[in-house]
């Protein structure tokens, strides 16, 4: 033990106990003390919890060093033995607010226990001595009460005026006080123990205080009224029980109990009380604040998806498991950098300049980044960054969410080459069911080239003039060779294997296409097809010659449909309309015979057909081109004088809205 080592002729009035400090520290407050303050220096917290639990704890304040592990540990214990004891908590700056939170909410601490910056020894002396007489002060008050009300009966009868002047005393006092006899029967309450027992001073006089509480609370508070008869040994140390009440209000009180002698040897209780409601109302709080966020952090640990979170500059603070597999960065490696060492240089700086607009002003980004792991691979990341406010408003944290979905866009980029293999085979099939009507459509203008070029082949053996005729002759070769190539070009197109990147086309336009080339084959079949070109912008972003395909196969169809039905009903109608400014439509309806019940749930599943040489791709592979534009192909109407089938497709607006985001760029 290192004791104060100035000389002092007097008493100290005052006892502080210092614990874990360095002796630099030590000497540095000791000579800063007033004389009158006794410092005492107990190496580390397990000395000063001998003393408490030998009942050996004896000061007026306590002062904790910076270096000790567990400050609020501490104070529990020193508060367990007597709560008006000031405890000092020296802490670093970077620690303060923390701790002071700590202490706020933390149960079984009294008010007593206030934080201190180490960087600020100059005040702390005389907050030292202000807390050492503030609990003398108090120490004194609680002492004059335990000493004076054994004598309350003799000094009523012996000098009134006495009696008088500590029931106003006892009238005035913040604290709940309560006289009882050897049995546990109330003697006496002031005003203060009254209102918080719930009772009038008059019918609580002969009652037992345990029956004022809740039933589990009877024991504890018959064995603390027991154990105050060797306090003076073991120390007292009060307790907390709830208090009976027949509404929904439950108030916590806290009790000390101490041994009294009244009306000469009779002997009894005092029983200080005092409502601690709140305290313990935070602290359950604490507790139940303390689990969720255990709860959050295991829901965190375990998350499959990363979850990153960083402070207002995006420096990373926390990184969970699921970030380490992903980028092959440990904790250690990530946690204090900026985000900057994930990026793959793919993006440009504006549109991370977008990315930080958006979130730092309140929005949400969502989008798909393409990053790079530790190893060097790049990775898609389907991402979420959420900005964190204050109360202020002000953000103080990013809170970033994400999956690795790069064998998915592998995945549907695979499906999208077999889809488009499966598309030439419907087109290629298409193509062959039309042999016999093409073959007829290009037999016209090569007829009429044979004709036009053998009359050419006359004129010019005849005698006549020949320029006018040989003139005319040439143009009509020529119509017709036109006329046969751009036939031959449409097939071309049709039945080509590549992809046409997407573009902006009018629907009105591709459908004037399919009705050119289903010309022949609708006049051999002697049906009329009639078109509503509807009204309005009708552009989307589509690969055409897709989108010929699908409105292709449903006219076959359709076509197919009508094959045995009366000449006045083999009619097909072809609508186009906007729906909203986010879709356009086509709906193609026949008068056919319609679609029976038993096949309705089938129509769309790939290689069923009711056809004799079909191959049952057409409807299926026509769904995937839809959906592939963000549009949906269903039948809409269906009975037994025909059937309508419909596509949707998104407009330019939609569409390039759509585009922005698969980009990754966030749109509001």
């Amino acid at each position: 033990m290192i004791m104060n080592d100035r000389i002092n002729t007097m008493a100290p009035r005052g006892q502080v106990i210092a614990v874990g400090m360095n002796d630099e520290l030590l000497a540095s407050i000791s000579n800063q003390l007033p004389n009158e303050l006794h410092l005492e220096h107990l190496l580390g917290p397990q000395r000063l919890k001998q003393q408490v639990d030998q009942g050996l704890l004896q000061c007026d304040a306590v002062l904790l060093a910076p270096s000790i592990e567990d400050p609020i540990e501490t104070s529990r214990q020193v508060h367990r033995f007597d709560k008006t004891i000031p405890i000092i908590i020296l802490t670093a700056l970077k620690s303060f607010d923390e701790l002071r939170l700590s202490i706020m909410f933390s149960p079984l601490l009294g008010s007593e226990v206030v934080p201190w910056r180490s960087d600020d020894l100059s005040r702390l002396p005389q907050a030292i001595a202000t807390a050492v007489e503030r609990h003398q002060q108090r120490r004194k008050y609680l002492d004059n009460i335990a000493s004076v009300q054994p004598k309350l009966g003799n000094l009523e009868l012996s000098q009134p005026e006495v009696g008088h002047y500590l029931d106003r005393l006892l009238n005035q006092a913040p604290i709940g006080v309560v006289s009882l006899d050897s049995r546990g029967c109330i003697l006496a309450t002031n005003p203060q123990a009254s209102r918080l027992l719930g009772i009038s001073e008059k019918q609580a006089l002969g009652t037992a205080l345990v029956d004022y509480f809740k039933a589990e609370g009877h024991d504890r508070l018959t064995n603390l009224l027991t154990r105050s008869c060797v306090a003076q040994i073991f120390g007292s140390k009060p307790e907390v029980f709830e208090r009976a009440s027949s509404g929904n209000m439950v108030r916590n009180l806290e009790a000390s109990a101490s041994p009294i002698a009244y009306k000469g040897e009779r002997r009894g209780y005092m029983v200080i009380l005092q409502d601690v409601t709140e305290r313990v109302r935070a602290a359950q709080q604490k507790q139940k604040n303390d689990a969720l966020m255990r709860t959050l952090s295991s829901a965190l640990e375990q998350a499959a998806d990363s979850v990153m979170i960083t402070d207002a500059e995006r420096i990373i603070e926390y990184v969970n498991p699921a970030f380490e597999s992903l980028t092959g960065y440990t904790k250690d490696e990530a946690i204090g950098r900026k985000t900057y060492f994930l990026r793959s240089g793919l993006h440009d700086q504006a549109f991370y300049g977008k990315l930080w607009e958006t979130i730092s002003s309140g929005g949400v980004y969502r989008g798909v980044l393409v990053n790079r792991k530790k190893d060097g691979r790049e990775y898609h990341e389907e991402k979420t960054i959420t900005a964190l406010r204050n109360a202020e408003g002000k953000v103080t944290h990013y809170v970033s969410t994400g999956r690795d979905i790069t064998d998915r866009l592998n995945a549907e980029k695979a499906i999208s080459q077999h889809q488009t293999e499966l598309a030439h085979v419907s087109r290629l099939s298409t193509l062959g069911e039309m042999t016999s009507g093409l073959a007829h459509e290009l037999n016209q203008p090569l007829c009429a080239i044979t004709t036009y070029a053998q009359t050419c082949l006359r004129v010019i053996s005849s005698e006549y003039d020949k320029k006018a005729k040989l003139r005319y002759g040439l143009e009509q070769v020529v119509k017709q060779a036109e006329l046969a190539g751009g036939i031959l070009k449409r097939l071309r197109n049709f039945s080509r294997k590549r992809v046409i990147p997407k573009r902006r086309v009018d629907l009105r336009h591709i459908v004037n296409e399919v009705a050119t080339l289903s010309d022949s084959e609708l006049k051999d079949n002697n049906i009329v097809l009639s078109i509503e070109q509807g009204e309005g912008q009708l552009q989307t972003v589509a690969d055409p010659i897709q989108i010929e395909q699908v409105l292709l196969n449903l006219l076959r169809n359709s076509i197919d449909a009508m094959a045995d039905v009366p000449p006045d009903r083999k009619k097909i109608l072809l609508q186009l309309s906007k729906i909203s400014n986010r879709e356009i439509k086509a709906t193609l309806s026949d008068c056919g015979h319609g679609c029976s019940e038993d096949i309705v749930e089938w129509l769309f599943e790939p290689f069923y057909t009711t056809k004799l040489n079909g191959l049952g791709i057409g409807l299926g592979i026509s769904q995937s081109i839809i959906e592939s534009h963000g549009g949906r192909l269903y039948l809409e109407e269906n009975s037994s004088t025909g059937a309508a089938f419909s596509f949707t497709l998104p407009t330019v607006e939609a569409s390039v809205e759509e585009s922005l985001i698969e980009e990754g760029v966030a749109v509001s």
